[in-house]
Parts: structure tokens; C-alpha cells; sequence
């Protein structure tokens, strides 16, 4: 309580050592301590040793750790203490969202490259991204900026996921995730994309702000196509274009 937990943490061993059983709520303690203090590194030393020695149950305490970890921006502190959770001795039982909240995590802070790293680690244990894993994703590449490729990309993937091949459970899409990436077509002119994406909005009967899109069109793209001064030669080439764009103004309400 002073907080002295390099102190706390000697008795706790020398009591240990001694033969005598330590409960949850004393290991929790100086646990408690070092967080107050912002020591993390100590404070993931702790939990490693809770797990070693058995400790039980664990999971509230990694819910918590998580949470501060999270509200102080850490999430390379999240990572660790998953892969410490996950891992022998004694792996606890972990859940899809301890994953997803380390994901956006990195995604908040730009950190694409490691979040991907993070959901590459938490298919290995099984578990498969879902549209809260693609939502902060994509929301992360756009936080980013010219990520245009690697949208486009987690797009097919996604898609992949709704059939998949290998005998796993199809992916369940989400409202949040399907307007994320109409949004994110309209704003760049992947028609063709977001008549895929409107498609498979109209079969979930999910909602879209068709006024939303709307404007955008008419604010990013009134002028596709209006040019009288184009060779036949590129109009022709652009005619399956003028469609997926003709298709996609008269999903909007614009007289085509």
C-alpha cells in the first residue's frame, strides 16, 4: 500500500519458500502495486510467475491487465501478456475478444504491420478474425493513409471467409464492416466493389444512409464520365465502368 512492491514481492517469495500456500489475492496485491507505479514489465514478471505457480483463476486478472494496458496505450504489453496466457504451463482459456481489442490496439496506433502480426498469432491458436478483427482493421489502414492496395486486399480476403474451403466456419459479416468498406469504394470510385458490398448488404437487409452515399457521389464524382471531348476508343474501353457507375446512381436515387 505504500506502494513498496519490490519489498512485497520478497516476502512473497520468502513466504513461498517456506512452504506456505499463497492465494490469489496476495499475488493480486503486488500486482496492483507495480501497475499503480506504471511498472508493466514488473507487473507481467508477476502474472508469468501467478501462472507458473498455478495461481487460479487467472482470467480476471488478464481481463484487468488488459484493460489497463489498453487505457495507457500499450499494446505490445497486450501482445506479450496474450502469448504468456496462451502458452504452457497451463494456458488459460482465452477468448476472441482479448484478440480483437489487442488488434485495434495497434490499429489506433498506426501499427499495421504488428496488428497483422497479431492476428496471424491468434489464427495459429485457432482462432479465426471476425468482423469486429476486419472493422478495426480497416478502419486502422485508413487511419493510416494511402493504404489503397492493402484495403483492396482485406477485402478479398474477407470474401474468401465467407466460403471457405478449408472446413472452417464462414465469416459472419456485420452492418459496421459493410458500410466501412461502401464508404471507403464510394470515397475512391471502386464502383464495382461497392455494388459487391451493397449486394451483400441488401442480403443481410443490413442498413445503408443511401443519402450519405449520395452526396459523396455528387460531392467526389459529379463530373465521371460528363467530359464530350473523349475518343469513342476510351469510351468504349470504359463502358463496363459506366455500368458498374450507372448500377450504382440508380441504387443512390440519381437519374442516370
Amino acid at each position: 500500500k505504500l506502494p513498496q512492491p519490490v519489498k512485497a514481492e520478497a516476502v512473497l517469495h520468502d513466504a513461498r519458500r517456506s512452504g506456505h500456500m499463497l492465494d490469489i489475492e496476495i499475488y493480486a496485491g503486488v500486482l496492483n502495486a507495480y501497475n499503480l507505479l506504471g511498472e508493466y514489465e514488473c507487473a507481467q514478471r508477476v502474472f508469468r510467475e501467478m501462472k507458473r505457480v498455478g495461481i487460479s483463476p487467472l482470467e480476471p486478472i488478464l481481463d484487468q491487465l488488459l484493460s489497463l494496458f489498453e487505457k495507457h496505450n500499450k499494446p505490445y504489453m497486450m501482445f506479450k501478456l496474450l502469448n504468456t496466457a496462451s502458452h504452457d504451463p497451463a494456458p488459460l482459456k482465452m477468448q476472441q475478444q482479448h484478440w480483437n481489442r489487442t488488434v485495434q490496439a495497434f490499429c489506433k496506433t498506426k501499427l499495421m504491420f504488428d496488428a497483422k502480426a497479431v492476428v496471424k498469432t491468434m489464427k495459429g491458436l485457432g482462432f479465426e478474425p471476425d468482423a469486429h478483427t476486419y472493422v478495426f482493421l480497416l478502419g486502422g489502414y485508413i487511419l493510416v493513409g494511402c493504404k489503397t492496395n492493402e484495403i483492396l486486399l482485406l477485402w478479398a480476403e474477407i470474401k474468401e471467409n465467407l466460403a471457405p474451403t478449408d472446413g472452417s466456419t464462414p465469416l459472419q459479416l456485420n452492418e459496421e464492416l459493410l458500410n466501412g468498406f461502401l464508404t471507403f469504394f464510394v470515397k475512391y470510385g471502386y464502383f464495382k466493389n461497392a455494388l459487391d458490398a451493397i449486394a451483400k448488404m441488401e442480403e443481410q437487409r443490413f442498413w445503408a444512409d443511401k443519402e450519405k452515399y449520395k452526396n459523396m457521389y455528387w460531392h467526389l464524382h459529379k463530373d465521371l464520365y460528363t467530359s464530350k471531348h473523349r475518343s469513342q476508343r476510351r469510351v468504349d474501353m470504359s463502358q463496363e465502368r459506366r455500368k458498374q457507375v450507372d448500377a450504382f446512381k440508380s441504387w443512390v436515387g440519381i437519374p442516370v
